[in-house]
């Protein structure tokens, strides 16, 4: 949620200070990620679409695409 973004962002300052070579990415729901996407102290933002994967559970016409979109997403954080 946004409150957990706006908290985090000094954890994210602070471990960027003590570790200038540490790589930062963040997952984030894909309504927060543009907020943060300019924030020059991360290497990636990830979007996830949580939101969207919930109302699609009870559309069972969705599942397929659904289910690919949630593979791709589970590749992108392992990378």
């Amino acid at each position: 949620s946004i409150g957990d973004v706006v908290h985090t962002i000094p954890l994210v300052e602070v471990l960027n200070n003590n570790f200038p070579r540490l790589r930062i990415d963040w997952c984030v729901d894909e309504e927060i990620c543009s907020l943060i996407s300019c924030y020059n102290k991360l290497n990636r933002v990830i979007p996830c679409k949580r939101n969207k994967w919930k109302k699609g559970l009870l559309k069972p016409r969705t599942w397929a695409n659904m289910l690919r979109e949630v593979r791709f997403f589970v590749k992108e954080l392992r990378e």
